[in-house]
Protein backbone atom coordinates (compact mmCIF):
# COMPACT_ATOMS: atom_id res chain seq x y z
CA UNK A 1 0.00 0.00 0.00
CA UNK A 2 2.89 2.49 0.53
CA UNK A 3 6.64 2.38 -0.08
CA UNK A 4 9.19 5.37 1.34
CA UNK A 5 12.94 5.77 1.65
CA UNK A 6 14.48 7.34 4.65
CA UNK A 7 17.23 9.95 4.70
CA UNK A 8 19.90 7.40 5.00
CA UNK A 9 18.43 4.73 1.86
CA UNK A 10 16.28 2.25 4.29
CA UNK A 11 13.32 1.59 2.51
CA UNK A 12 10.13 0.73 4.28
CA UNK A 13 7.08 -0.98 2.94
CA UNK A 14 3.25 -0.85 4.17
CA UNK A 15 2.44 -4.42 3.79
CA UNK A 16 -0.76 -4.52 5.43
CA UNK A 17 0.41 -7.90 7.31
CA UNK A 18 3.39 -6.20 8.65
CA UNK A 19 5.92 -3.51 8.01
CA UNK A 20 9.17 -4.69 5.35
CA UNK A 21 12.35 -3.23 6.00
CA UNK A 22 15.66 -3.02 3.74
CA UNK A 23 18.92 -1.28 3.61
CA UNK A 24 19.32 0.12 0.03
CA UNK A 25 21.49 -1.99 -1.04
CA UNK A 26 20.27 -5.26 0.44
CA UNK A 27 18.09 -7.59 -1.92
CA UNK A 28 15.62 -9.01 -0.02
CA UNK A 29 13.46 -7.44 2.85
CA UNK A 30 13.09 -8.16 6.50
CA UNK A 31 9.34 -8.58 7.91
CA UNK A 32 8.19 -7.02 11.60
CA UNK A 33 5.18 -7.24 13.10
CA UNK A 34 4.09 -6.47 16.64
CA UNK A 35 5.83 -10.06 17.95
CA UNK A 36 9.09 -9.31 15.80
CA UNK A 37 9.61 -5.40 16.37
CA UNK A 38 7.04 -4.67 19.09
CA UNK A 39 4.61 -2.70 16.83
CA UNK A 40 1.38 -1.35 18.66
CA UNK A 41 -1.29 -3.93 18.74
CA UNK A 42 -4.67 -1.71 18.97
CA UNK A 43 -7.23 -4.03 16.61
CA UNK A 44 -9.54 -6.78 17.39
CA UNK A 45 -11.02 -9.33 15.41
CA UNK A 46 -14.58 -7.91 14.43
CA UNK A 47 -17.06 -8.09 11.54
CA UNK A 48 -15.66 -6.06 7.94
CA UNK A 49 -16.33 -2.87 7.23
CA UNK A 50 -18.57 -3.91 4.47
CA UNK A 51 -21.08 -6.13 6.49
CA UNK A 52 -24.24 -4.39 7.55
CA UNK A 53 -24.17 -4.98 11.18
CA UNK A 54 -20.50 -3.90 11.46
CA UNK A 55 -21.75 -0.30 13.58
CA UNK A 56 -23.85 -2.59 15.74
CA UNK A 57 -20.85 -4.67 16.01
CA UNK A 58 -18.14 -1.51 17.11
CA UNK A 59 -21.31 0.37 19.21
CA UNK A 60 -20.18 1.30 22.55
CA UNK A 61 -23.69 1.08 24.15
CA UNK A 62 -24.13 -2.39 22.87
CA UNK A 63 -20.41 -3.71 22.98
CA UNK A 64 -18.42 -1.61 25.23
CA UNK A 65 -15.71 -4.43 25.46
CA UNK A 66 -13.74 -5.40 22.68
CA UNK A 67 -13.87 -8.76 21.22
CA UNK A 68 -10.86 -10.57 22.33
CA UNK A 69 -7.68 -10.16 22.70
CA UNK A 70 -5.60 -6.98 20.36
CA UNK A 71 -4.23 -7.98 17.60
CA UNK A 72 -1.97 -5.41 14.93
CA UNK A 73 -3.87 -3.34 12.93
CA UNK A 74 -3.03 -3.35 8.96
CA UNK A 75 -0.04 -1.52 8.13
CA UNK A 76 -1.43 0.82 5.48
CA UNK A 77 1.11 3.57 5.17
CA UNK A 78 4.53 4.35 5.65
CA UNK A 79 7.27 6.98 6.15
CA UNK A 80 10.92 7.45 6.28
CA UNK A 81 12.06 10.33 8.11
CA UNK A 82 15.63 11.12 9.61
CA UNK A 83 18.37 7.94 8.88
CA UNK A 84 17.29 5.11 10.61
CA UNK A 85 13.54 5.95 11.16
CA UNK A 86 10.42 5.47 9.87
CA UNK A 87 6.37 6.51 10.96
CA UNK A 88 4.10 3.48 9.93
CA UNK A 89 0.45 4.13 9.87
CA UNK A 90 -2.29 1.68 10.56
CA UNK A 91 -5.76 0.74 9.43
CA UNK A 92 -7.76 1.27 12.77
CA UNK A 93 -11.17 -0.08 13.24
CA UNK A 94 -14.32 2.00 11.75
CA UNK A 95 -14.02 5.38 10.88
CA UNK A 96 -14.86 8.47 12.79
CA UNK A 97 -18.37 7.45 14.91
CA UNK A 98 -18.66 9.37 18.40
CA UNK A 99 -20.57 6.63 19.78
CA UNK A 100 -18.05 3.94 19.26
CA UNK A 101 -16.96 2.35 22.11
CA UNK A 102 -13.56 2.91 23.25
CA UNK A 103 -11.73 -0.32 21.88
CA UNK A 104 -12.65 0.87 18.32
CA UNK A 105 -11.98 4.88 18.79
CA UNK A 106 -8.63 3.94 20.14
CA UNK A 107 -7.28 1.56 17.58
CA UNK A 108 -4.70 2.31 14.91
CA UNK A 109 -3.02 5.53 14.79
CA UNK A 110 0.68 5.15 13.92
CA UNK A 111 4.27 4.11 15.46
CA UNK A 112 7.16 5.87 15.25
CA UNK A 113 9.99 3.25 14.55
CA UNK A 114 13.80 2.89 14.54
CA UNK A 115 15.38 0.39 12.09
CA UNK A 116 19.50 -0.62 12.57
CA UNK A 117 19.36 -2.53 9.56
CA UNK A 118 18.72 -5.59 11.18
CA UNK A 119 15.93 -5.04 13.72
CA UNK A 120 13.07 -2.37 14.14
CA UNK A 121 12.38 -1.08 17.67
CA UNK A 122 9.19 1.00 18.61
CA UNK A 123 10.10 4.11 19.71
CA UNK A 124 6.42 5.18 20.31
CA UNK A 125 2.76 5.11 19.40
CA UNK A 126 0.87 7.85 18.43
CA UNK A 127 -2.52 8.28 19.58
CA UNK A 128 -4.03 10.91 17.52
CA UNK A 129 -6.46 12.34 20.19
CA UNK A 130 -7.14 15.79 21.91
CA UNK A 131 -7.68 14.79 25.65
CA UNK A 132 -10.66 15.85 27.76
CA UNK A 133 -11.17 19.51 28.54
CA UNK A 134 -9.30 20.48 25.16
CA UNK A 135 -12.04 20.95 22.46
CA UNK A 136 -15.28 22.17 22.75
CA UNK A 137 -18.35 21.60 20.44
CA UNK A 138 -20.58 24.67 21.84
CA UNK A 139 -23.22 25.65 19.63
CA UNK A 140 -21.79 23.21 16.79
CA UNK A 141 -18.94 24.92 16.61
CA UNK A 142 -15.27 22.60 17.47
CA UNK A 143 -12.59 24.46 18.70
CA UNK A 144 -9.71 24.45 21.55
CA UNK A 145 -10.71 25.48 24.67
CA UNK A 146 -9.80 26.39 28.06
CA UNK A 147 -13.70 26.23 29.40
CA UNK A 148 -16.98 24.77 28.18
CA UNK A 149 -19.98 26.32 28.35
CA UNK A 150 -20.67 23.23 28.07
CA UNK A 151 -20.06 20.93 30.57
CA UNK A 152 -21.41 17.49 29.47
CA UNK A 153 -20.45 17.77 26.18
CA UNK A 154 -18.83 14.89 24.27
CA UNK A 155 -15.66 16.06 23.20
CA UNK A 156 -14.98 18.11 26.29
CA UNK A 157 -15.81 15.29 28.61
CA UNK A 158 -14.31 12.14 26.30
CA UNK A 159 -11.73 13.56 24.13
CA UNK A 160 -11.75 14.03 20.24
CA UNK A 161 -10.55 11.03 18.64
CA UNK A 162 -11.53 11.43 14.52
CA UNK A 163 -7.89 10.00 12.94
CA UNK A 164 -7.93 5.90 12.81
CA UNK A 165 -7.16 4.95 9.65
CA UNK A 166 -3.78 6.80 8.73
CA UNK A 167 -3.71 6.69 4.96
CA UNK A 168 -0.74 9.17 4.58
CA UNK A 169 2.07 10.41 6.11
CA UNK A 170 4.49 13.00 4.85
CA UNK A 171 7.62 13.94 6.94
CA UNK A 172 9.59 17.59 6.88
CA UNK A 173 12.50 16.90 5.44
CA UNK A 174 14.19 20.19 5.25
CA UNK A 175 17.30 20.65 7.98
CA UNK A 176 16.93 24.13 7.60
CA UNK A 177 13.37 24.30 9.24
CA UNK A 178 12.38 24.19 12.34
CA UNK A 179 9.51 22.17 11.25
CA UNK A 180 12.05 19.20 10.21
CA UNK A 181 10.86 15.83 11.49
CA UNK A 182 7.16 17.13 11.84
CA UNK A 183 4.97 13.93 10.95
CA UNK A 184 1.79 14.76 8.74
CA UNK A 185 -0.63 12.91 8.69
CA UNK A 186 -4.02 12.01 7.22
CA UNK A 187 -6.79 9.47 6.48
CA UNK A 188 -10.24 8.56 7.59
CA UNK A 189 -12.42 12.10 8.54
CA UNK A 190 -8.66 13.97 9.22
CA UNK A 191 -7.33 16.11 6.00
CA UNK A 192 -4.28 16.99 7.85
CA UNK A 193 -2.70 16.02 11.82
CA UNK A 194 0.54 16.74 13.35
CA UNK A 195 2.85 15.14 15.21
CA UNK A 196 5.23 18.00 16.16
CA UNK A 197 8.89 17.36 16.25
CA UNK A 198 10.28 19.61 19.18
CA UNK A 199 7.23 20.55 20.38
CA UNK A 200 8.41 22.14 23.71
CA UNK A 201 10.71 24.16 22.12
CA UNK A 202 8.41 25.48 19.85
CA UNK A 203 5.78 26.62 22.41
CA UNK A 204 3.56 23.50 22.57
CA UNK A 205 0.99 23.74 25.45
CA UNK A 206 1.07 19.89 26.28
CA UNK A 207 -2.52 19.51 26.71
CA UNK A 208 -1.54 15.54 28.08
CA UNK A 209 -0.22 16.21 31.41
CA UNK A 210 -2.82 15.19 34.31
CA UNK A 211 -4.35 13.89 32.10
CA UNK A 212 -5.64 9.59 32.35
CA UNK A 213 -2.54 7.43 31.47
CA UNK A 214 -4.19 6.29 28.02
CA UNK A 215 -3.27 9.76 26.98
CA UNK A 216 0.34 10.21 27.19
CA UNK A 217 0.71 8.68 23.35
CA UNK A 218 -1.39 11.93 22.31
CA UNK A 219 1.37 13.92 23.44
CA UNK A 220 2.45 16.65 20.59
CA UNK A 221 0.44 15.69 18.55
CA UNK A 222 -1.78 18.54 16.97
CA UNK A 223 -5.47 16.31 16.08
CA UNK A 224 -6.94 17.30 13.42
CA UNK A 225 -8.51 19.70 10.69
CA UNK A 226 -10.48 19.28 7.39
CA UNK A 227 -12.06 21.42 4.23
CA UNK A 228 -15.37 19.61 5.07
CA UNK A 229 -18.95 21.59 4.31
CA UNK A 230 -22.65 20.43 5.74
CA UNK A 231 -24.67 20.15 2.98
CA UNK A 232 -28.41 21.10 3.09
CA UNK A 233 -29.59 19.54 0.16
CA UNK A 234 -28.65 16.10 0.91
CA UNK A 235 -28.25 16.61 4.44
CA UNK A 236 -24.81 15.35 4.90
CA UNK A 237 -21.50 16.90 6.74
CA UNK A 238 -18.74 15.59 4.10
CA UNK A 239 -15.21 15.31 5.33
CA UNK A 240 -13.90 12.26 3.01
CA UNK A 241 -11.04 10.38 2.95
CA UNK A 242 -7.45 11.76 2.36
CA UNK A 243 -4.49 10.32 0.65
CA UNK A 244 -3.40 13.07 -1.09
CA UNK A 245 -0.57 15.12 1.17
CA UNK A 246 2.32 17.26 0.25
CA UNK A 247 4.92 19.97 1.76
CA UNK A 248 5.30 23.51 0.11
CA UNK A 249 9.11 23.89 -0.44
CA UNK A 250 10.32 26.60 1.64
CA UNK A 251 7.60 27.26 4.22
CA UNK A 252 6.53 23.41 5.06
CA UNK A 253 2.95 24.11 4.76
CA UNK A 254 1.06 21.45 4.28
CA UNK A 255 -0.81 20.74 0.59
CA UNK A 256 -4.18 18.37 1.41
CA UNK A 257 -6.88 17.03 -0.08
CA UNK A 258 -9.87 15.16 0.92
CA UNK A 259 -11.44 13.71 -2.52
CA UNK A 260 -13.53 17.08 -2.36
CA UNK A 261 -11.85 19.85 -1.50
CA UNK A 262 -7.77 20.89 -1.73
CA UNK A 263 -6.80 23.52 0.87
CA UNK A 264 -3.57 24.37 3.04
CA UNK A 265 -2.83 24.90 6.59
CA UNK A 266 -1.60 28.21 6.70
CA UNK A 267 -1.36 28.66 10.82
CA UNK A 268 1.33 25.86 10.84
CA UNK A 269 4.94 26.44 11.36
CA UNK A 270 7.77 27.00 13.81
CA UNK A 271 5.78 28.87 16.40
CA UNK A 272 2.61 26.45 17.64
CA UNK A 273 2.25 27.96 21.18
CA UNK A 274 -1.30 29.18 20.39
CA UNK A 275 -2.23 25.13 19.82
CA UNK A 276 -5.16 26.45 16.85
CA UNK A 277 -4.30 26.40 13.78
CA UNK A 278 -6.84 26.75 11.00
CA UNK A 279 -6.49 26.37 7.41
CA UNK A 280 -6.58 29.72 5.21
CA UNK A 281 -9.43 32.31 6.57
CA UNK A 282 -12.60 32.19 4.67
CA UNK A 283 -13.71 35.58 3.42
CA UNK A 284 -16.70 35.89 0.73
CA UNK A 285 -13.91 36.43 -1.80
CA UNK A 286 -11.26 34.12 -0.97
CA UNK A 287 -12.47 30.71 0.37
CA UNK A 288 -9.71 28.46 2.80
CA UNK A 289 -10.23 25.92 0.06
CA UNK A 290 -10.17 25.64 -3.88
CA UNK A 291 -12.15 23.24 -6.04
CA UNK A 292 -9.84 22.16 -8.42
CA UNK A 293 -12.42 21.10 -11.42
CA UNK A 294 -15.20 23.81 -10.61
CA UNK A 295 -18.29 22.23 -10.02
CA UNK A 296 -21.42 23.09 -12.24
CA UNK A 297 -23.74 23.55 -9.30
CA UNK A 298 -27.20 22.59 -7.19
CA UNK A 299 -29.97 24.92 -6.09
CA UNK A 300 -28.95 23.56 -2.74
CA UNK A 301 -25.35 23.89 -2.93
CA UNK A 302 -24.55 26.40 -6.06
CA UNK A 303 -21.17 26.59 -5.16
CA UNK A 304 -19.59 22.84 -4.28
CA UNK A 305 -22.34 20.05 -4.58
CA UNK A 306 -21.64 17.00 -3.74
CA UNK A 307 -22.09 14.02 -6.35
CA UNK A 308 -19.78 12.74 -9.29
CA UNK A 309 -18.27 16.21 -10.04
CA UNK A 310 -16.11 15.52 -6.73
CA UNK A 311 -12.19 15.91 -7.50
CA UNK A 312 -10.85 12.50 -6.12
CA UNK A 313 -8.03 14.29 -5.47
CA UNK A 314 -5.91 10.79 -4.87
CA UNK A 315 -2.23 12.34 -5.09
CA UNK A 316 -0.27 15.96 -4.72
CA UNK A 317 3.68 16.76 -5.52
CA UNK A 318 5.44 19.58 -5.01
CA UNK A 319 8.39 20.27 -6.84
CA UNK A 320 11.60 22.07 -6.16
CA UNK A 321 10.90 24.62 -8.44
CA UNK A 322 7.18 25.24 -6.77
CA UNK A 323 5.43 23.58 -9.10
CA UNK A 324 2.29 21.43 -7.98
CA UNK A 325 0.53 18.74 -9.31
CA UNK A 326 -2.30 17.18 -8.59
CA UNK A 327 -3.47 13.78 -9.68
CA UNK A 328 -7.42 13.19 -9.48
CA UNK A 329 -8.97 9.02 -10.24
CA UNK A 330 -11.97 10.87 -12.25
CA UNK A 331 -9.98 13.81 -14.02
CA UNK A 332 -6.21 13.06 -14.53
CA UNK A 333 -3.80 15.93 -14.15
CA UNK A 334 -4.00 19.28 -12.73
CA UNK A 335 -1.00 21.74 -12.32
CA UNK A 336 -0.47 24.82 -10.64
CA UNK A 337 3.10 27.02 -11.79
CA UNK A 338 5.12 28.52 -9.57
CA UNK A 339 3.11 31.60 -10.11
CA UNK A 340 0.04 29.74 -9.50
CA UNK A 341 -1.79 29.27 -12.59
CA UNK A 342 -4.05 26.64 -12.67
CA UNK A 343 -3.74 24.18 -15.82
CA UNK A 344 -4.71 20.76 -16.90
CA UNK A 345 -3.64 17.43 -18.80
CA UNK A 346 -5.38 14.35 -19.48
CA UNK A 347 -3.95 11.44 -20.00
CA UNK A 348 -3.35 9.42 -23.49
CA UNK A 349 -5.09 6.76 -22.45
CA UNK A 350 -6.34 4.23 -25.43
CA UNK A 351 -9.39 2.50 -23.28
CA UNK A 352 -10.79 5.17 -21.92
CA UNK A 353 -10.14 4.50 -18.10
CA UNK A 354 -11.42 8.34 -17.27
CA UNK A 355 -7.92 9.56 -16.73
CA UNK A 356 -7.53 7.37 -13.70
CA UNK A 357 -4.43 9.03 -11.56
CA UNK A 358 -3.61 7.73 -7.87
CA UNK A 359 -0.22 9.27 -7.60
CA UNK A 360 2.50 11.63 -8.29
CA UNK A 361 5.75 12.52 -7.23
CA UNK A 362 8.00 15.25 -8.85
CA UNK A 363 11.67 14.18 -9.47
CA UNK A 364 13.86 16.05 -8.17
CA UNK A 365 16.87 15.37 -10.93
CA UNK A 366 14.95 17.56 -13.70
CA UNK A 367 10.84 18.26 -12.17
CA UNK A 368 9.74 15.34 -14.30
CA UNK A 369 6.75 13.50 -13.38
CA UNK A 370 6.04 10.35 -12.28
CA UNK A 371 2.27 8.96 -12.63
CA UNK A 372 0.85 5.63 -10.87
CA UNK A 373 -2.38 4.65 -12.56
CA UNK A 374 -5.48 3.12 -11.05
CA UNK A 375 -6.08 0.85 -13.77
CA UNK A 376 -2.76 -0.18 -13.34
CA UNK A 377 1.08 0.51 -14.09
CA UNK A 378 2.98 3.90 -14.52
CA UNK A 379 3.85 6.71 -16.87
CA UNK A 380 6.31 9.23 -17.02
CA UNK A 381 5.65 12.73 -17.74
CA UNK A 382 8.98 14.77 -19.13
CA UNK A 383 9.08 17.74 -21.76
CA UNK A 384 5.54 17.86 -21.86
CA UNK A 385 5.75 13.67 -23.48
CA UNK A 386 3.79 10.87 -21.43
CA UNK A 387 5.89 7.73 -21.66
CA UNK A 388 4.36 4.55 -20.25
CA UNK A 389 6.91 2.50 -18.14
CA UNK A 390 7.10 -0.78 -16.71
CA UNK A 391 4.87 -2.63 -19.50
CA UNK A 392 7.60 -5.41 -20.71
CA UNK A 393 5.13 -8.50 -20.39
CA UNK A 394 8.24 -10.53 -18.79
CA UNK A 395 8.12 -8.04 -15.65
CA UNK A 396 6.20 -9.28 -12.75
CA UNK A 397 2.29 -9.06 -12.86
CA UNK A 398 2.03 -6.76 -9.93
CA UNK A 399 3.48 -4.40 -12.21
CA UNK A 400 -0.26 -4.11 -14.36
CA UNK A 401 -1.90 -3.42 -10.97
CA UNK A 402 -2.81 0.02 -9.02
CA UNK A 403 0.21 2.50 -8.41
CA UNK A 404 -1.17 3.66 -4.63
CA UNK A 405 2.28 5.16 -3.82
CA UNK A 406 5.53 7.07 -5.68
CA UNK A 407 8.31 8.22 -3.31
CA UNK A 408 11.72 8.92 -3.96
CA UNK A 409 14.85 8.56 -2.59
CA UNK A 410 16.74 11.82 -3.04
CA UNK A 411 19.77 10.96 -1.14
CA UNK A 412 20.97 8.47 -3.27
CA UNK A 413 22.69 9.26 -6.49
CA UNK A 414 21.46 8.76 -8.47
CA UNK A 415 18.25 9.49 -6.77
CA UNK A 416 15.65 6.10 -6.75
CA UNK A 417 12.14 5.83 -7.45
CA UNK A 418 9.82 3.47 -5.63
CA UNK A 419 6.80 2.06 -6.85
CA UNK A 420 3.80 0.82 -4.65
CA UNK A 421 1.84 -1.26 -6.74
CA UNK A 422 -1.58 -2.41 -4.54
CA UNK A 423 -3.14 -5.80 -4.25
CA UNK A 424 -5.71 -7.21 -6.14
CA UNK A 425 -8.76 -7.90 -3.72
CA UNK A 426 -12.47 -9.16 -4.57
CA UNK A 427 -15.70 -8.29 -3.04
CA UNK A 428 -15.36 -9.26 -0.22
CA UNK A 429 -12.07 -7.24 0.52
CA UNK A 430 -9.62 -10.97 0.38
CA UNK A 431 -6.55 -10.70 -1.36
CA UNK A 432 -6.92 -12.70 -4.63
CA UNK A 433 -3.10 -11.00 -6.33
CA UNK A 434 -0.59 -9.66 -3.67
CA UNK A 435 0.75 -6.06 -4.47
CA UNK A 436 4.33 -5.61 -5.00
CA UNK A 437 7.29 -3.06 -5.42
CA UNK A 438 9.87 -1.21 -8.12
CA UNK A 439 12.16 0.72 -7.82
CA UNK A 440 14.33 2.89 -10.77
CA UNK A 441 17.21 4.55 -10.60
CA UNK A 442 17.90 5.65 -14.00
CA UNK A 443 17.49 8.62 -16.34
Amino acid sequence: MDVSPDEGGNVYVAGGDALYVKKRTDQQFLRFDASHAGLTQNCYATLPESDPLFATAISGQLHPDPPGPPILCPVISVAGAAPGKAAVGFQGIGTDGDEDADWAQDSGGMDVVAFNGTKVTLLRHVFIASPPHTVCADNGKESFADTCSNPSDIFWTMGRRKLRQVHRVVVNHDPSSPMYGDMVMAGTHATVTVLINNAAARGWVDRTVGQAPKWANAQDVWEHDHPAFYDPGSNKFLTGLTHAVTLQPGTGIPWVSNNVRTAWLNGYGADVSSNVWWLKPETPTQPYWIDIWPDPGTPSNPVDPLGPTEDNVESMSYCDDGTLWLGSSTHGLARFDPAGNLSYLSLPDPAAHNDNVYAVACDPSDNSLWIGLGWGGAMHLKDGQFTQVMHDPSLPAFTQQPVRSIQIDRWSTPRIVYFAFMPTTDSTGKIVRGGGVASYDGP
